[in-house]
């Protein structure tokens, strides 16, 4: 389950007495101690993703998407890159779970096992806009196949595993995705 600041949070209850804003569009309204507030479909998915992965953040942009960084992710194929493990980093847009993720990312200096470039990515170099601030390549990818119903943010995850380790095998890449020339 993430952490909370509590901290930084009873600093923000201090000042804004039992009932304040966090941030735009954010209010924090003293609950019972004894009654958890009642999270979302992002949050619930959050905590079921830090069993599996408990380093990951997730952060709310000022557009409302968020940004959801998992370090530690074992690519499906792990053979075929320059170390076992990467941190990805998924936008989540506005609509989630109706919309699905769209933007998959991984760090610049991650590289297949022989030095070359992942294909199918851009670096952040490359891109006129960086979501994620500079060092992250973008993965060209798009999930045609998001059932808004089962799919979650540990799928997302899975997808760029799946996609890293397609990346070296377009044919295969275009089975699991569906996609057709």
């Amino acid at each position: 389950m993430p952490t909370l600041d509590r901290e930084w949070l009873k600093r923000k209850i201090a000042e804004d007495g039992e009932e304040g804003e966090i941030g735009a569009g954010f209010e924090l309204f003293a609950a019972p101690a004894d009654r958890a507030a009642p999270g979302g479909v992002l949050e619930r998915q959050f905590a079921v993703l830090c069993e599996k992965w408990p380093g990951a953040i997730i952060t709310q942009q000022r557009d409302g998407s968020h940004h959801l960084l998992v370090p530690d992710v074992e690519p499906l194929k792990p053979e075929q890159f320059d170390r076992r493990t990467t941190a990805i980093a998924i936008v989540i847009p506005l609509g989630y779970p109706q919309a699905a993720p769209g933007s998959f990312f991984v760090r610049d200096d991650f590289h297949l096992s022989h030095g070359g470039y992942i294909p199918n990515t851009l670096s952040s170099k490359e891109l006129s806009h960086a979501p994620l601030g500079r060092g992250w390549s973008r993965l060209l990818m798009k999930p045609d196949a998001w059932a808004p119903n089962s799919d979650d943010l540990v799928t997302a995850v899975n997808l760029a595993r799946v996609w890293l380790g397609a990346s070296q095998d377009r044919e295969n890449s275009r089975t699991i995705f569906g996609e057709t020339e």
